[in-house]
């Protein structure tokens, strides 16, 4: 099947099907492919998605128990992800550069993997439902912000 740009980009269900795959995830999911704008990967507890923005950058963000309103990208999720990481002595992982800059089918790959790593260092507590995260992520913004 030949790859080419649609609505998102170079994103396919196919191609993000076969690098989920490649990982082990504590739950089962269902891939969504709600067109033009995502991919929902629906967990029973939360909703991952993958969207393809602006100059192909692929956005990732996470929906808590499945909330139309509490979605966190993966930046701001990161955010408490990491200080509760290394309070716990969980080290960033070390994520492949792709130094092509001109979108492509495999750097669209190169990116899902890098998300996927990112992934399975932070995420998979709040894949089983654990959200403890929030509230951190609400302190720190309120200290950074000064409130």
């Amino acid at each position: 099947m030949e790859e080419r740009y649609n609505g998102r980009g170079i994103l396919t269900l196919p191609m993000l099907q076969e690098i989920l795959e490649t990982f082990s995830w504590p739950a089962s999911y269902l891939l969504i492919d709600d067109l033009p704008s995502m991919i929902i990967m629906r967990f029973p507890h939360c909703d991952f998605t993958f969207e393809v923005g602006f100059e192909g950058k692929l956005e990732f963000s996470i929906w808590p128990e499945q909330s139309d309103t509490n979605r966190f990208k993966r930046e701001d999720a990161l955010i408490a992800l990491r200080e509760m990481g290394d309070e716990k002595g969980i080290i960033f992982p070390f994520l492949q550069p792709y130094s092509a800059e001109k979108p492509s089918p495999e750097k669209m790959r190169h990116k899902i993997r890098n998300v996927c790593v990112i992934m399975q260092t932070y995420f998979l507590p709040s894949i089983g439902g654990d959200f403890s995260w929030i509230s951190r992520y609400f302190e720190i913004r309120n200290r950074i912000s000064g409130f």
